[in-house]
């Protein structure tokens, strides 16, 4: 029996062009797989995002109320600050002390709904009937505790 070289040859080249073939289908398969998945991902993470940046536009427009309503409250406490610095410079020049406590405390006793125009004598004292240190002071009037 004699080989026909040219022959084996060619259906060992047709054997690998099929073999390639499928392989490049199935190649071509995963790769159009693997694109769909990368396609799922980013508008996953893109959706992701736009709600990150949805949230982060919330949180600057929170921080921005609270900064101007920061301002505004460090704007008062200076202003009240500036009144008990006028306040306490002018002790030395005869100014009445009790007074004076009672114009500092004024919107205090106020809420506590004593009139300041009519207390007589202001006595202040810790939460046990001392006299106050560094506690709470509560105002007294006529002797007469007005603790809520």
């Amino acid at each position: 029996m004699k080989l026909d070289w040219d022959k084996l040859e060619e259906v060992v080249e047709r054997a690998v062009r099929k073999a390639r073939t499928e392989e490049l289908k199935d190649v071509s398969e995963a790769l159009k797989t693997l694109a769909e998945h990368v396609k799922t991902g980013f508008e996953a993470t893109n959706k992701a995002l736009e709600g990150l940046l949805k949230s982060v536009e919330e949180l600057r427009k929170a921080v921005d109320e609270m900064r101007k309503t920061y301002d505004e409250r460090l704007k008062s406490h200076e202003e009240q600050l500036k009144g008990i610095e006028v306040a306490l410079g002018s002790i030395g020049r005869g100014r009445d002390l009790e007074k004076m406590v009672l114009e500092i405390f004024r919107e205090a006793l106020e809420r506590r709904g004593i009139e300041p125009g009519k207390v007589e004598r202001l006595t202040l004292e810790d939460g046990g009937g001392r006299k106050a240190g560094n506690r709470r002071l509560y105002p007294r009037r006529e002797g007469v505790s007005d603790r809520g």
